[in-house]
């Protein structure tokens, strides 16, 4: 489902740099990845304003409903065509691109999805389960890259990120996608920790309560695609615009949060510099545009 063509990342490298790679991994897996600049930011090490901040984490997330709120405008209106093998099921067959803003922004806050691959390979654990008809294959697409997104920084290679992923999707197909399920839970075990000071520990209840809702908004597609079901547009993206406010809200609409008197001191800039910048972006632009399909079901233009 070509868009456009152009240089880009895989958007598997692209959560490794928005969450980094978590402290767990081995450290022949670790090395080369954790803050390593994207080939197309310039050289510049920092892709997020609180890279160095308790705030990262939030501001993480955000980016990530950011990438769901824009792969989802981008297959929505497809659901309907979208068949084996069309879709990719893995992060490394979506790449990532970084537009005009990167020379303003840190670059990871400029990303466009460029293109997405189709599927040159089978989903080991995910065949037997995945829906192979329209609307539901798209659905189930777009559950799964927002649960291996979010798992992304456990698993430095496509292929653990698959497995990781192909075992949360068997777990939904045999339990169910309730929250909170308890064998979902152990598959998820050190996914809610925050890897900010390198330590993993666990993060203060509201942003795990928020992440837990970014997971299970992927848990809930992937079974919604599983059991012949399209979430209605009306309301999927409320739901989604109503996290990202959520997320938002945490971030910045709260205050700068005690870190000594330096931190506090940039996070009042950032917050200030940020907070109008997309208050300016709101009044200065309508609802996101995207390509729409030809008759085939294709990208215009692709």
């Amino acid at each position: 489902m070509a868009i456009f063509e152009a240089e880009a990342i895989r958007a598997l490298e692209f959560f490794h740099q928005v969450f980094g790679v978590s402290s767990r991994a081995p450290a022949s897996l670790r090395e080369g990845r954790v803050g390593r600049p994207s080939p197309i930011a310039g050289g510049r090490q920092n892709g997020l304003f609180f890279h160095t901040s308790p705030r990262k984490d939030s501001e993480s997330l955000y980016l990530n409903l950011c990438f769901l709120e824009a792969l989802s405008r981008l297959v929505f209106p497809r659901l309907q065509s979208l068949r084996p093998p069309d879709l990719g099921f893995s992060l490394d067959a979506v790449h990532i691109t970084f537009g005009h803003e990167a020379a303003r922004l840190p670059f990871l806050w400029a990303f466009d999805i460029a293109w997405i691959e189709g599927a040159a390979r089978g989903m080991p654990g995910r065949s037997a389960v995945c829906p192979d008809q329209a609307p539901f294959y798209g659905v189930f697409f777009l559950g799964t890259l927002q649960c291996g997104a979010l798992m992304a920084r456990h698993h430095p290679t496509a292929d653990m990120l698959d497995d990781a992923v192909a075992s949360v999707v068997q777990e939904i197909s045999r339990h169910g996608a309730e929250p909170g399920g308890a064998d979902l839970a152990a598959l998820t075990e050190n996914l809610f920790r925050s890897e900010v000071a390198g330590g993993g520990e666990a993060w203060s209840e509201p942003e795990e309560a928020l992440y837990r809702r970014a997971f299970q908004l992927g848990v809930d597609l992937v079974a919604a695609g599983m059991a012949g079901e399209c979430p209605p547009e009306d309301q999927f993206f409320p739901r989604l615009a109503a996290l990202k406010a959520d997320v938002w809200g945490g971030l910045f609409e709260s205050g700068p949060r005690s870190e000594g008197p330096l931190r506090r001191e940039e996070d009042t800039a950032i917050h200030a510099v940020l907070t109008g910048l997309m208050a300016r972006w709101r009044r200065a632009s309508g609802p996101l545009e995207y390509p729409r399909p030809g008759a085939d079901g294709s990208a215009a233009g692709g």
